[in-house]
């Protein structure tokens, strides 16, 4: 069993098409840019406390479509937009 498969059991794969969804909806070299301000906008919340990339948290599927969704529109959940190149 994967780390994925161990992480997410039976939802993985909706986890791997809400990424995937989200991926999509950038091209390939502004996704590489703006992909850590992306992944803040849906990370899950760490529990006080817990340290380190080991602590379990919740990961919003829904949450991650409609960032993705947003990302089209040209819309963050930040105060921010994102932008080419890691600013904004």
């Amino acid at each position: 069993m994967s780390y994925l498969e161990h992480a997410f059991g039976d939802a993985l794969d909706d986890a791997r098409d809400a990424m995937a969804l989200l991926a999509g909806a950038r091209e390939p070299r502004e996704l590489a840019a703006t992909a850590y301000r992306l992944y803040e906008e849906f990370r899950p919340a760490i529990p006080s406390g817990v340290r380190g990339w080991g602590a379990k948290g919740c990961l919003d599927l829904d949450q991650i479509r409609e960032i993705a969704e947003g990302v089209r529109q040209g819309k963050t959940r930040s105060r921010k937009p994102l932008q080419a190149g890691g600013e904004g």
